[in-house]
C-alpha cells in the first residue's frame, strides 16, 4: 500500500508542469504505433472478418486466454528494423513517439520480470522489441513515450476487462494495480528511461490515478503523462455533454494534457494543453482487410487544424505481423515530411492566433510569438481563392502587418486594408503546393 499523505509530491507534479511540457508544446506531431500479437490475428478469427478495431479482437471473440497465447508462438516479425522506423519517423517530421508496450490483451513488447508472457520469452523472435525501438528512435532525436495499459489486462486474473475466463466476483483489482500494474510501469522507466507515459483507459478512482502518478514522478520527475490516467468518469461526462469548453474547464488532475476523445477534433481553440489520438484508416492496430485509408491532403489538414487550435497531434500505424510499416502509412507519413521540410516552421513551436476568425474562412492561422522581432503568422490555405485575392479577417484589430510572402518561395505579397480585415492582393491562380500553400506575415501587436 503506498502512502496516502503526499500533498507536497502532488505539489510538486502541479508546479513543474510548465517546464515538463517546454518540449511538447514544441513539437505538435507525434508518431502512434500499435503493435503487438493482434497483428498476427490481423482482424481475422475462425476465417471471419471480426468487427471493430483490431487490438480489440480477444475481447470482441472473447478468446480464451490459453487459445489468445499460442499467437505468441507464431509472432516472429522477420522484416522489423527498428533502425528503418526511427529513419522513416525522421524523414516524416515526427518529434516523438508513443509505443505500445503493454496493450489491453496484457502481452509485453518488452522483456518483464514481472511475467514471462513477453515477446522475449514467448515468440520465436526472442528480442526486445522496446529496447530496440527506444534506442534506435532516441539516437535519432526523437522522443520516447509507451503506452501502458493500467486497468484493463484480459491476460492477468485480477484486472478488469476479462470476464469470459475469470469470475468478475473473485477479482482482486487492487492487488493487480498495486502488486503488478505500477511495478511494471516503474520497470519500464528504470529499463529504458521514456519521455511519456501514456495511458488509455482511466484509472477506476482518483486514488489509483494519483498514486501511479506519484510512483512515476518519483522514477522520474520529467516524465510527461497524458491526461488519461485521470479517472474515466472526467471523458465520460465529457462524451455525454458533447462540450469541449466544459471538458477543458474540468481539465486534468494528475496527467499533465487533456487527451481528447480518439479522432475527435474540437470545433474551436482550447485554452488548455492538450493532444488528439488518430487513425489513418478504420483501426489502431494491423486488420489485414482494412482499406479504407485517409488521404495525405485530409492528414496534413488534421495536422494544421490541431496546431491552430493549440493541440499537438498524434497519428497512428499499425505494423504488420512481419514487423512492416503499411506502404500507405508510410506514403503518407513521407509526404506530408516533405511538406514539413518546407513549411515546418508554420507548425512547429506554434499556436492559436489570438484573432476572431469565421469558421467559413479556407484559411487556418497558427502563431508564434517573438521577443525579439516581429510575431509571425501563418496563414495555411486550405482552399484556394480563386480570383487571386485572400482576405483575412480581423487581424488589423490585433496587429500591425509589416510584410507577407509566401513561406516556401519567399515571394513577397502585396497587401490592403480593408476595414479590420487584410486583403492579399496577386496570388497565382492555382496552388503553389499542391497539399496545402501558407503564406507567412510579419506583425507587431498592437497596444491594449
Amino acid at each position: 500500500m503506498l502512502l496516502l499523505d503526499n500533498t507536497g509530491i502532488i505539489n510538486e507534479i502541479l508546479s513543474s508542469r510548465k517546464s515538463r511540457l517546454q518540449w511538447w508544446r514544441e513539437a505538435r506531431y507525434g508518431l502512434f504505433i500499435h503493435w503487438g500479437l493482434y497483428a498476427v490475428a490481423g482482424g481475422v478469427w475462425n476465417n471471419s472478418m471480426i468487427p471493430g478495431v483490431g487490438e480489440w479482437i480477444m475481447f470482441m471473440e472473447k478468446i480464451p486466454v490459453k487459445t489468445y497465447r499460442e499467437l505468441a508462438k507464431l509472432f516472429n516479425p522477420v522484416e522489423f528494423d527498428p533502425k528503418e522506423w526511427a529513419r522513416i519517423a525522421k524523414e516524416s517530421g515526427f518529434k516523438y513517439l508513443v509505443i505500445t508496450a503493454k496493450h489491453h490483451d496484457g502481452f509485453c513488447l518488452f522483456d518483464s520480470s514481472l511475467t514471462n508472457y513477453n515477446v522475449v520469452s514467448s515468440t520465436p523472435f526472442g528480442r526486445d522489441v522496446i529496447k530496440e525501438v527506444t534506442q534506435a528512435f532516441k539516437s535519432e532525436g526523437i522522443k520516447v513515450g509507451f503506452y501502458y495499459s493500467q486497468t484493463l489486462d484480459w491476460f492477468h486474473k485480477d484486472a478488469l476487462g476479462n470476464e469470459w475466463d475469470y469470475d468478475p466476483w473473485s477479482k482482486n483489482f487492487r492487488r493487480y494495480f498495486y502488486e503488478y500494474s505500477i511495478p511494471q510501469v516503474i520497470e519500464l522507466i528504470k529499463k529504458y528511461d521514456p519521455d511519456i507515459m501514456w495511458f488509455d483507459i482511466g484509472c477506476p478512482t482518483h486514488d489509483y490515478a494519483r498514486d501511479l502518478r506519484i510512483e512515476i514522478h518519483k522514477a522520474n520527475p520529467n516524465i510527461i503523462v497524458n491526461g488519461r490516467i485521470d479517472p474515466w468518469t472526467i471523458r465520460y461526462d465529457f462524451l455525454i455533454s458533447k462540450d469541449f469548453r466544459y471538458l477543458c474547464r474540468r481539465g486534468i488532475m494528475f496527467g499533465d494534457y487533456l487527451e481528447l476523445h480518439d479522432n475527435t477534433i474540437p470545433p474551436y481553440t482550447l485554452e488548455c494543453d492538450w493532444e488528439v489520438p488518430i487513425t489513418h484508416n478504420g483501426t489502431w492496430g494491423w486488420r489485414s482487410w482494412d482499406h479504407e485509408w485517409r488521404s495525405t491532403g485530409k492528414l496534413l489538414q488534421t495536422l494544421i487544424t490541431v496546431v491552430s487550435r493549440n493541440g499537438n497531434l498524434l497519428i497512428n500505424t499499425g505494423p504488420t505481423p512481419t514487423g512492416k510499416i503499411p506502404h500507405e502509412s508510410l506514403t503518407m507519413f513521407l509526404e506530408i515530411g516533405s511538406w514539413l521540410k518546407k513549411n515546418g516552421e508554420s507548425i512547429y513551436g506554434t499556436y492559436a492566433a489570438p484573432i476572431d476568425t469565421p469558421s467559413s474562412t479556407i484559411y487556418k492561422l497558427t502563431y508564434r510569438p517573438c521577443k525579439s522581432k516581429e510575431d509571425e503568422i501563418y496563414v495555411h490555405l486550405i482552399g484556394w481563392p480563386w480570383n487571386g485575392q485572400l482576405r483575412i479577417y480581423n487581424i488589423l484589430q490585433k496587429f500591425d502587418v509589416g510584410e507577407a510572402y509566401v513561406l516556401e518561395t519567399m515571394q513577397a505579397l502585396n497587401m490592403k486594408k480593408s476595414g479590420n480585415d487584410l486583403v492579399i492582393e496577386g496570388l497565382p491562380y492555382s496552388p503553389i503546393n499542391r497539399l496545402v500553400t501558407v503564406l507567412k506575415l510579419e506583425a507587431q501587436p498592437k497596444e491594449v
